[in-house]
């Protein structure tokens, strides 16, 4: 959807160190699917995408907040 790859492109964009490769889109889109021990369903799929944005960010929760387009607040009230 055109909100998401909008997130994606500003997402790399706040963490690009110069320039925007390969490797910080993989990492921003995360690794492809696969099979996993825990249910996929909506919430879980974000909680992870948000822990691996924090982990992109170095746990700065504002800047976190900022690559996914949402509210610093918001990651809070998500548990993060």
């Amino acid at each position: 959807n055109v909100r998401e790859l909008q997130n994606l492109v500003e997402g790399a964009v706040s963490l690009a160190e110069k320039e925007i490769d390969a490797g910080l889109i993989r990492s921003l889109l995360g690794s492809p699917a696969v099979a996993s021990p825990e249910p996929l369903d909506l919430e879980n799929l974000e909680k992870r995408h948000i822990a691996r944005v924090l982990k992109l960010t170095g746990g700065n929760k504002s800047e976190a907040a900022k690559v996914l387009g949402i509210d610093r607040k918001t990651l809070q009230r998500k548990g993060f």
